[in-house]
């Protein structure tokens, strides 16, 4: 049962103030386990709910076809945004048009960062978004 994380996540979404902000939710379940937490949330963000068998790259390929933003992020259900990420996000694609996306580092709620790779023994260095140049 993840719909807790996955309310954290929604929650950090409304946050966000972002103009025309929709998200394309890719269920993996094999129930309809996740209806009552986007039930709640249906009046404060555009939701559409897909299904996919599982898989992370079954996943995106789903929902694809059904983003329509200048702007894409492929949050996990158990992530969260902090206030103005996403206004962040779009101020640095706007000051760097030759940029045609960012990535960042993930982190938990205390700053450490929240990755499965394998860091360097003593490594405490904090990167900074790391640009990626638009196709031709």
């Amino acid at each position: 049962e993840r719909s807790d994380v996955l309310e954290r996540l929604l929650e950090s979404l409304v946050a966000q103030s972002y103009p025309q902000l929709r998200v394309v939710l890719v269920d993996q379940n094999p129930d309809h386990r996740l209806a009552p937490v986007l039930s709640g949330f249906e009046s404060r963000l555009s939701i559409v709910r897909l299904e996919s068998a599982r898989g992370l790259s079954r996943a995106r390929n789903r929902a694809l076809p059904f983003l329509t933003g200048d702007i894409v992020a492929f949050p996990d259900d158990d992530g969260w945004y902090p206030a103005g990420l996403l206004h962040e996000g779009a101020g640095l694609l706007a000051s760097h048009p030759g940029w045609g996306g960012v990535s960042v580092q993930a982190r938990d709620s205390s700053g450490r960062r929240s990755s499965t790779r394998t860091r360097r023994p003593g490594s405490t260095s904090s990167r900074p978004p790391r640009a990626h140049p638009a196709p031709p």
